[in-house]
This record gives C-alpha cells, structure tokens and sequence, in this order.
C-alpha cells in the first residue's frame, strides 16, 4: 500500500563515508531566492508520477547540466532500484535553512554557473543523510514505533492534496453554512474587510480554488512553479493573512519547518508570490477558515467565550464536527429501516447507527489536533502519547467506546429501542480530523487495547467487530454511497480487517519491515484502492454536500 522506497543518501551515491560536516551547505554563494524557487520546482516535479518526472522543466534542467557522470549515476540509481532523491521534508529543511541565511550570504552567483547542479545535487544527498540515518530499520525490531519512526521521518501519507483539495470547496461552503448558523454574518464580514482586504466570507475561498486549479493546469502542462503577481488582489490579502514568508516579512534565524508549513507562498524580490508547495496549500485550503478565524480573532466573533487555543479546539470539535457537519451527513443516511441518533452526552456516544435493528454503529468523533513541532522535531514519544490520550489508554476513544457498549448491553431498550440484543452486530467506530493518523500501525495499536478491554465484559451480542479508525473526509466523499448502501460500511470495515489478518500471516512467513507495514495500514489507506471508494467527481460531491446542507443559498 505505501512503499517504503530507498533514499539515495551522500554515502551512498559516492561510496564514501559520510561526517556531518558535509551537510554545511554549498548553495548559500548562489541568488537564495532564485534557488528557493529552483528547489521547489524541482521538488514539484519530482512528486509526480514516476513516468513524468522528466519532462517537467527544472528537473530537466536539473538532469541536463549535471557532470555526464553523477548524471548516469542518479539515473542509475533512481531508475534501477526504486530509489528516491527528492523528498517533500529533505527540501522543506534546505528551504528553510536558506532563507534563515538570506541576510548574510554573498548571494551573487547565478544559478547558471556549471557547478549549480552539482552543488543542488551534493546538498540533497548531504541532507538526505542527515534525514534519513537515524532509524537503523535492519538493527531493530519491528514495532508500532519503527513504523511511526519511518512515516513521521519521510511525513508520508496517501490522502494527499488531491484527496484534500476534492472536498474543499464545499467544505468552505459548509462552514460558512455553520457560521452563519453560529453569527452574525454581517459582523463578521465587517471585520474581515476592514481587517483583511476581504469583501465576503465566500471571496477568500473563491481565490483559493482558483489558485489551486491554476496550479493543477500549470502540473498537467509541466510547469512546475505557480506565481500570483501583485496586480491581483489575492497577493495582499495572502500576505495580511499570514499565509507568505519572505525578505523584509518574515524573521531570520528563527524561521521553521512548521512556520514554513503554515506559509505555503513565498514572496520574492521580483514582487511575485510563488506557490512553495501543493502539499501544504492542499492542508490550507482543507483548514484555511478554522485556524484563520482563531488566528485572526475573528473567531470570537463566533463565540464570545473562545479565550484560549483548547476553547476554539473544544467549540470547533462538539459544535462544528460532531453537532453540524457529521450529524447531518448521518441523518441523511436515516431511512425506515436506519435509524441515526445523537449522544445525549451521558449514555449514548457521539453518533449511533442502528440498521434493521440488527447492526449498530458506536461512533465517537475525535477533533483533537497534533502539535506541529511534533513532526518538526520527528518525536515518536509525542505522537505516541498524543494517541495514548486520545484514543487507546485514557479515558477517551476506546475508553469511551466500551462504555457506550456496556451502556448498549444493559440498557439497549430504554436507549436505542432494541429489545433483543442477542442477534445484534456492533460496529465501533473512531472518526478522527487529524490527518496524520492514516499513518501506518496506528488502528492496529488502538484496536490493541480496544481487545483486552472487551475481554473483560461478558458480551450479550452476536459479535463486536474490531475498533475501525476513520478519516473523517472519507464521510464527505463517499456520503452518497453509503446512504445508498447504510452496511456498505460494514462490509468495508470486515474486508479491511480481513486484509489485515491477511497480511499479518504474510508478515509471520516472511518478517520484513515492508510487509509489517502493510499489516497495519489505515482503512483510508486500504480503500484507495477499492474500485467504489474515494472515486465520486468533485462535482458530484460537492452537488451532494449542497443537497444535505441546503447550500445553494450559501454563495454570493
């Protein structure tokens, strides 16, 4: 499912060994901005599919005017045996390191000198050393923090910007729907005129989706960088919200991989906004207006209460998440013989399904979000904690869902007006936002505990199936299949386990860290590749998104 693919490393290229001092960067003597940009065309290109990469223009040019011999040797090396050179984390830590010295350096020689490449060449393989030497995969054992260890490091997952960018324009939509639910509209539009350039709520997602499809058509055409000049208007409203690093704007020495993240437009000395990455602008546009209201205190316009980052986190979770945006997906799935309901904050959990009173989905709803600096710093420890917290060992996730099944086998009349329970299927679910959690091992690890827990609970049921773990996005996406087909779910929840007990008699046979991997993958992971899933046209999601929430008096 995800392959964990060699990178091509200093060592490794020149049959040396590698000192730390090789990191030291030869490319701060260049123009920095104009190899800020080279960089991120290069890495542009490289992130698309393995058939095409060449074609893009700085990776050609890149190729072109390396020494005939390290040109042979990388070709060798990443056509030969699957290798990787260019990594999304590699080039956010060089970008950010340039920047920091942008004050400092001569910065006067031009990318066209002829140890340019070389010299971009060297720099990758020097940090790709430093990146990626630290996990010994051969020297350990195989654990759930080996593969976080592997997929924080190489920050690694499938629902990628083109899963995120599908459903953000009726995502945008549909907040605004909660907003307007929530405020005074006027209030708020107000305030973001007079403070950011902005004439409605709808104007700043109407220049996102617009940059986002101007980006996709300069990729289908090879053209790896996108620029936004200062004559439109999106340009100032980026730079007054926050969303642009560059010279004169942005701190030296202390800018990060997280601010870096955060800033996915980087404004250079020519007066063009140049798009850093169609990763990070895809996590925008898919969290653009929560993080911006609460950054922009926009969001108190929302909520007086809402003092601190737990109050916006808190609100945004119960009232946005679970009271709104899930809850009316689920009660467009009720029909005569599916019955949704919502948690009554004592017994029930956040949302149940019951199907012909025979199946009855437990979801809870998790909102909480990670900590950049976890990635930033690649801490296992922190990540592991932060599912420890949430989901396996504290009273939240599992914790939650074996009470609501004890609440379900003492009380299943009184709550969900099911008599016999004998004859029932539970099938417990975890609805997560934060989309680091696709990463490989971690259902498996909650489900973990979720199993000794039930085996403590003498069980009135026909069966419990295993805790699934599911991205909340696959909710939006796939709403019209499931409504069509309510226990669809189910039999997508059975065929993933099934294939996880697959793999994991692979993994006894033949132990390798590879196929550890793919004993756990996420079920959003598992269902990229189900011919029925994540398939729907934009179009039609967003048509069916605007027929469950009444969105058509939404636009302006």
């Amino acid at each position: 499912m995800i392959p964990i693919s060699p990178v091509i490393t200093y060592s490794q290229f020149y049959f040396t060994e590698f000192t730390s001092s090789k990191e030291l960067n030869t490319l701060y003597k260049y123009k920095i901005e104009d190899t800020i940009l080279f960089l991120i065309g290069v890495r542009n290109g490289f992130s698309s599919k393995k058939n095409s990469q060449y074609q893009f223009d700085l990776v050609k040019a890149f190729f072109d005017f390396l020494p005939i011999q390290k040109k042979k040797r990388l070709l060798q090396l990443l056509d030969g045996s699957n290798s990787v050179l260019v990594t999304h984390t590699v080039v956010n830590r060089i970008i950010v390191d340039l920047f920091n010295q942008i004050n400092y350096s001569q910065d006067n020689v031009s990318l066209n000198s002829e140890s340019f490449a070389s010299d971009v060449l060297d720099t990758l393989l020097a940090y790709n050393e430093s990146q990626y030497q630290s996990v010994d995969i051969l020297e350990r054992p195989d654990t759930p923090e080996l593969a976080w260890d592997i997929f924080l490091m190489q920050d690694n997952n499938s629902l990628d910007e083109v899963h995120l960018s599908r459903t953000s324009a009726p995502k945008h939509l549909i907040f605004n729907k909660f907003i307007k639910k929530s405020t005074s509209i006027d209030d708020l539009t107000l305030y973001l005129n007079e403070n950011f350039y902005v004439n409605s709520t709808h104007e700043l997602n109407l220049h996102l989706l617009q940059v986002f499809i101007q980006n996709t058509a300069n990729l289908e055409s090879k053209n790896t960088l996108l620029k936004i000049p200062p004559s439109e208007k999106i340009h100032q409203v980026l730079i007054k919200m926050e969303y642009v690093f560059g010279k004169g704007i942005t701190k030296n020495n202390s800018f990060n991989v997280g601010e870096l993240i955060t800033k996915p437009f980087f404004l250079h000395s020519d007066g063009n906004l140049y798009l850093t990455s169609s990763r990070d602008f895809a996590l925008i546009m898919d969290k653009i207006w929560t993080f911006f209201l609460y950054k922009s205190k926009a969001i108190q316009k929302i909520n007086t209460q809402i003092k601190n980052v737990n109050d916006f986190l808190s609100f945004i979770g119960k009232e946005y998440y679970e009271k709104f945006l899930l809850l009316k997906i689920f009660n467009d799935f009720s029909k005569k013989y599916v019955r949704v309901l919502s948690s009554d904050d004592q017994y029930l959990p956040d949302l149940s399904m019951i199907v012909d009173n025979k199946t009855v989905y437990l979801i809870e709803i998790k909102s909480s979000s990670l900590n950049y600096r976890t990635f930033l710093n690649r801490n296992t420890q922190e990540f592991k904690q932060f599912i420890d917290e949430n989901f396996a060992l504290k009273k939240k996730g599992v914790r939650q869902l074996i009470n609501n099944i004890r609440h379900l086998a003492d009380k299943s009349n009184e709550l969900y007006n099911i008599r016999s329970t004998n004859k029932l299927t539970i099938v417990p679910i975890l609805i997560y936002t934060e989309h680091h959690l696709t990463k490989p091992m971690v259902n498996r690890y909650v489900e973990d505990h979720f199993k000794k827990e039930l085996a403590e609970i003498n069980l009135p049921f026909k069966e419990v199936l295993p805790v699934t773990m599911i991205y909340y996005e696959f909710f939006i996406e796939n709403a019209d299949y499931v409504k069509k087909k309510p226990n669809i779910l189910k039999g997508l929840i059975r065929d993933y386990w099934r294939y996880i007990r697959k793999k994991e008699r692979e993994y006894v046979k033949f132990k390798s860290t590879q196929n550890y991997v793919e004993s756990s993958v996420s079920f959003d992971d598992y269902l990229i590749y189900n011919p029925n899933v994540y398939k729907s046209e934009a179009k039609h999601i967003l048509d069916n998104m605007t027929r469950i929430f009444d969105l058509k008096g939404t636009s302006e």
